[in-house]
């Protein structure tokens, strides 16, 4: 599950380390995070103690299981909540995804689309996309132990035409085709 690590400004300025691990799904909202991000603030050391007045100032210091996505000290509660309920949903796909596109309100709106699974590797989605595209021949190919499948050419193409293959950490790959 996605998660984030939120501290206190105030407190880390002080060489103090007092924050919040806030842990993202799908039915996470911004104010729930927002929330737990103020109850953290209040109970300040800082703060408690005297040293400064107020303590509204926070800072994301890590981000766990976001996979290629970089959440940074000031990536937006609002982005961080969405890729991270849409990566609780989807995986680590989603997260290459959201790297590829222009914008993460474009990855959301595509990637149901554009996803096309998970596979152990690009040879067997490319094995897999050939037969689906040319089933007698593929039925040929199956029969005859001779022939060879050029799976890297066929995969070329393919990324040519605009499809987009993703190394997952697991070792498989997520395949997207066009977004058009």
């Amino acid at each position: 599950m996605p998660r984030i690590y939120v501290a206190s400004v105030a407190d880390h300025n002080r060489g103090r380390l007092h924050g919040v691990r806030i842990d993202i799904d799908d039915s996470t909202q911004v104010e729930e995070v927002r929330e737990k991000i103020q109850a953290m603030l209040s109970e300040s050391p800082s703060l408690l103690s005297g040293e400064v007045e107020s303590a509204e100032e926070y800072a994301i210091h890590s981000a766990e299981y976001f996979g290629p996505y970089k959440v940074g000290v000031s990536t937006p509660l609002d982005e961080v909540v969405l890729v991270g309920g849409e990566i609780f949903l989807w995986g680590e796909a989603f997260a290459h995804w959201a790297m590829h596109c222009a914008d993460v309100g474009t990855a959301v709106r595509t990637f149901a689309d554009c996803y096309q699974g998970e596979w152990d590797d690009a040879k067997s989605w490319a094995l897999g996309e050939f037969g689906e595209q040319n089933e007698e021949t593929f039925k040929v190919y199956e029969a005859c132990e001779y022939l060879s499948f050029d799976w890297e050419a066929y995969v070329t193409a393919f990324k040519a035409r605009g499809y987009e293959l993703f190394d997952l950490s697991d070792g498989t790959v997520a395949v997207f085709k066009p977004n058009h």
